[in-house]
Formats: C-alpha cells, structure tokens, sequence
C-alpha cells in the first residue's frame, strides 16, 4: 500500500528550477526514500509531455542529459 500519490505537476517541479513551491516537491522527492508512493496510469506521459513541453519552451529547464535533479545522489560509474 502506498502512502500517498504522485501527481506529476509535483513531480515536473523537481526538474524545472524556476517553479512556485519547488522546495515542497523536493522534500517529497527526498521522501521517498522512506515512503512509497502510487502514481496514476498517464503519470509518465504527463511527465515526459511536460518535460518535452519545457524544453521545447526553453523553460528554465536542464536538457534530457540532465533530467536527474542536482539534490538526487546520481549512482556512480
């Protein structure tokens, strides 16, 4: 069972740097190393389409090569 669920609106705030409450999504990303959270079924459309949208847009957003956000530790080589 899940703990809460993830809208992808919160989720594409992890990635776009200039959005409104920004830090509140970070400390849900963060969370989730102890919680688990259900997703809807379009999630991963919605947040591929937003980040695909952003990029496009030139949004304040870091370029596919760059999708894992600064504050998430990258696995190492």
């Amino acid at each position: 069972m899940s703990d809460f669920v993830l809208d992808a609106s919160l989720a594409l705030q992890w990635f776009l740097v200039d959005e409104a409450d920004r830090q509140y999504s970070l400390s849900v990303l963060s969370s989730l190393s102890e919680k688990q959270a259900a997703v809807p079924v379009l999630w991963f459309y919605e947040v591929g389409n937003g980040l695909l949208m952003a990029y496009r847009a030139k949004a304040h957003c870091p370029g596919p090569d760059r999708w894992i956000p600064d504050e998430v530790e990258k696995p190492s080589d």
